[in-house]
């Protein structure tokens, strides 16, 4: 259902991608917890305050409908908020999440936008990012509804700017969601840092008033962050589910780069060749800064293997909580880079090829250069232009991967946005 919002047309063009963070992680409440589906009378009572706009695609109906179904609700939000209370008064736990009962990995996913589309894999990929989501039912309900069902490719400004926004509030929704398990004195810190610089006039205008009263019924130790400790809780729990991310989440502090050597093991050994790409930073790695959105890499081992990784850049913003202007909320020093061993995005930005004895080389050229010349040595050497003489052969190659690896996903990948960088 997810992957319907990601593919869909609604997801095409920066506008519409620009409702969501480059990398976030999303989890589900587990319908025994969700009032909603579990309270019959709570239901009923807040049904009329979850219509969605965009049905009436009348260009003069954007600003007057749009405050009407932003103020409904808001007021839903009051009534949510008053319900949980009630329901849980100790504070919502990790029981309040969904298990995929114990064997649906669908539980927990990533999303990645690429500035123009996005993608979405099961599990979390990627190091802890900036933001996470709860989606209870009626969000997801709405969400399906609002992106899917109810949008129309071809409707009016109206329809289209109303579909924008409102996602916006999902968005939000899912955030504030997921900041019920904090301490409620470290919730607006978190949620201050979501909605720096522009996102605080958004948040002072649109938004529902942040939560800070209700508890949370979990025990932290105040070892780490009360976020970072969260996500550790989970990821614990949810084992089953959730597996680990060994390329981007260090458990053992063995994030220094691997040497590759005769591994006997193909998966220990496409692990420790996709360590090489691990960047931590910008100010560490400024080559990050000269990443396009995604990029392929193939290293080729002897015996005429090889393997394929995805780098793609995650932009950092102060908020993404507007539809314009969006290079004005930049923070490219907190860019960062997530290794992926395999394949994500149908839009591949640039091909690199590399022999897996050049490997450190490469990633040490990669993460270091600064300029365009240095961009361009780096090409000369492994990048993979459409002049390649190979070009059709390598590019073809991934595609064969892809069926190979994830046959129920592959297909052709779209070269529209090569950009030759």
């Amino acid at each position: 259902f997810t992957r319907t919002f990601i593919r869909g047309p609604v997801c095409r063009g920066q506008i519409a991608t620009d409702v969501i963070r480059d990398q976030f992680w999303i989890m589900y409440e587990d319908p025994e917890s969700d009032q909603f589906v579990s309270n019959t009378q709570y239901r009923n009572r807040v049904t009329p305050f979850l219509g969605l706009p965009g049905e009436d695609s009348d260009l003069f109906a954007l600003g007057t409908g749009w405050l009407e179904y932003q103020g409904k609700r808001n007021q839903y939000l009051e009534l949510r908020n008053k319900q949980y209370r009630s329901a849980f008064p100790e504070g919502a736990t990790l029981e309040s999440l969904w298990d995929g009962d114990n064997h649906n990995d669908n539980a927990f996913l990533s999303i990645f936008r690429h500035h123009d589309s996005a993608s979405v894999r099961r599990g979390w990929h990627g190091k802890v990012p900036r933001t996470l989501w709860i989606m209870d039912y009626p969000l997801f309900e709405r969400t399906y509804y609002e992106l899917v069902v109810g949008f129309n490719v071809f409707g009016s400004v109206s329809h289209q700017a109303q579909t924008r926004l409102y996602f916006d509030l999902i968005r939000n929704g899912g955030e504030v969601n997921f900041l019920r398990l904090l301490p409620k004195q470290d919730r607006k810190a978190v949620y201050d840092s979501w909605y720096k610089g522009s996102g605080k006039i958004k948040d002072f205008i649109s938004y529902h008033e942040l939560d800070i009263a209700s508890h949370s019924g979990i025990t932290f130790t105040g070892g780490q962050s009360s976020k970072n400790e969260l996500i550790t809780l989970i990821q614990e729990k949810f084992t089953n589910v959730l597996a680990v991310d060994y390329l981007n989440q260090c458990l053992d502090d063995q994030c220094d780069l691997y040497t590759i050597n005769d591994m006997a093991d193909k998966k220990t050994n496409a692990i420790k060749a996709g360590q090489h790409f691990v960047f931590d930073s910008t100010k560490r790695y400024p080559g990050i800064l000269q990443l396009p959105e995604v990029t392929f890499v193939r290293v080729d081992f002897p015996n005429d293997d090889y393997e394929v990784y995805t780098l793609m850049r995650n932009r950092a913003h102060t908020n993404v909580a507007f539809m314009l202007g969006e290079s004005l909320r930049f923070e490219p020093k907190k860019d960062s880079i997530t290794v992926y061993h395999g394949l994500i995005s149908s839009y591949p930005n640039f091909i690199f090829q590399v022999d897996s004895a050049e490997l450190a080389e490469f990633s040490q050229q990669l993460g270091a250069m600064q300029n365009e010349g240095e961009r361009q040595s780096l090409i000369e050497r492994w990048g993979v232009r459409r002049t390649h003489p190979k070009f059709w052969q390598l590019f073809h190659s991934f595609s064969d991967y892809h069926a190979a690896t994830d046959p129920y996903q592959a297909g052709y990948f779209d070269l529209n946005r090569y950009t030759g960088w």
